[in-house]
């Protein structure tokens, strides 16, 4: 399936290419270690579960995509899977939930939710500004490496070596 109906990764088969981009990136983010990079990189193959229930064969969204978005839909699918993990490892299923729900905000008594969301987020981004870049480089920007200026120019005269 395509990851989107016209925009990035819109292709057959799009949707899988993306998810394995993003777990890569993830994977590879040598700040994350241990269990948070097994939780990020199965957060990235997910991320867009949601959108295998969430659009008609035509690639119009459905009603429940339209009404909870696709990350809703595949956490309300996946919940049965979470439910058994929650039993085996409450962590992992509770830092699951908020990875694919993809609600980054601040609650309300002012705790904060794992800052993996950011970078599942940050990722998810790359992975489609890299495809749509290479699709169409017109639409994309992308800063230049700075290059220092040349030394300047030194006075024979006055050199030491």
């Amino acid at each position: 399936m395509p990851a989107s109906a016209r925009h990035h990764h819109a292709l057959p088969g799009g949707l899988a290419v993306h998810s394995l981009e993003v777990a890569r990136d993830l994977a590879g983010q040598a700040a994350v270690g241990g269990h948070e990079r097994d939780l990020c990189i199965a957060a990235g193959l997910l991320h867009d579960i949601g959108k295998v229930w969430s659009y008609t064969p035509d690639m119009f969204l459905n009603t429940a995509a339209r009404a909870m978005g696709h990350e809703l839909v595949g956490l309300s699918r996946l919940e049965r899977e979470l439910k058994i993990l929650e039993g085996e490892w409450p962590d992992g299923a509770y830092a699951m939930r908020v990875l694919l729900s993809g609600c980054g905000r601040m609650r309300q008594d002012g705790s904060m939710p794992s800052a993996l969301v950011a970078r599942l987020k940050a990722a998810d981004q790359r992975s489609c500004e890299l495809e749509r870049n290479g699709r169409d480089p017109k639409q994309a920007w992308k800063p230049n490496q700075w290059l220092p200026p040349p030394p300047p120019d030194i006075d024979p005269a006055i050199r030491t070596d």
